[in-house]
């Protein structure tokens, strides 16, 4: 009987391919179990394209990879609105590290946990969601990812105190229209979320916010923080952070 060589070897690899990953999941962690999970999706969707980041979070990755790290480090996650500011100094604490990447989104925060994780640090101050929001992810989509990062940090790191805070909404009168509707919908389900895992949920929002955009009076561009907009953040957060 002529035998099919090009199933055997599908099968072949199919069985190769899986346990692979049974064997990952118990060695490395809920880090490498997400990662696989995402695989697995790929895979058996046949879409064979990896997803892409720009050389400028690669870059930033590859510095993170190169810093001496400590658990007496406070790490502050999170896209361009966390990298903008020079946290340490505005809150004078030199254990304080910046961890934001300009861009950045909950997938691409995601793949990156595990530096920020190894170490166990003793606070994580996390906020990041309006790039997902603006590329139009859906509310469900969003959440998701966020319980996936949130799992990843209690399982890896579980004496770590978590700050999960609101993501601020956009100006209008500078940015083209974003979902500031969806932002604040977001906002009360992290509030959810920070309740499951038992971290700290931090309210900027309501301290950022009139008729549910951005004040204009902390913004230069409408999304963005100015320097009187980091400082009423300093101030919200000090004795979380000390």
């Amino acid at each position: 009987m002529k035998k099919n060589w090009g199933m055997v070897f599908s099968i072949t690899l199919n069985i190769l391919f899986l346990s692979y990953v049974i064997v990952l999941i118990p060695k490395k962690g809920l880090t490498s179990y997400l990662m696989s999970e995402q695989l697995l999706g790929r895979y058996f969707s046949n879409n064979t394209q990896p997803a892409r980041f720009s050389a400028y979070y690669l870059d930033r990755k590859s510095l993170f990879e190169k810093i001496p790290q400590s658990p007496n480090d406070i790490v502050f996650l999170g896209d361009s609105l966390i990298e903008r500011c020079e946290w340490s100094e505005i809150l004078e604490n030199p254990n304080i590290k910046n961890r934001g990447i300009s861009g950045d989104n909950l997938y691409g925060m995601i793949k990156r946990l595990d530096q920020v994780t190894v170490s166990r640090p003793k606070k994580i101050f996390m906020m990041i969601g309006i790039n997902d929001v603006i590329s139009n992810q859906t509310l469900e989509e969003i959440v998701r990812k966020y319980r996936l990062a949130l799992a990843n940090i209690k399982q890896s790191s579980p004496r770590t105190e978590v700050y999960v805070q609101s993501v601020l909404p956009v100006n209008s009168r500078f940015k083209k229209p974003v979902d500031n509707n969806l932002v604040f919908r977001l906002n009360e389900e992290l509030r959810v979320l920070a309740g499951e895992f038992s971290y700290q949920y931090i309210d900027l929002y309501s301290f950022f916010t009139i008729d549910n955009e951005l004040a204009y009076r902390y913004t230069n561009d409408g999304i963005h923080l100015n320097g009187e907009g980091y400082a009423a953040w300093k101030e919200i957060i000090k004795n979380y952070v000390n």
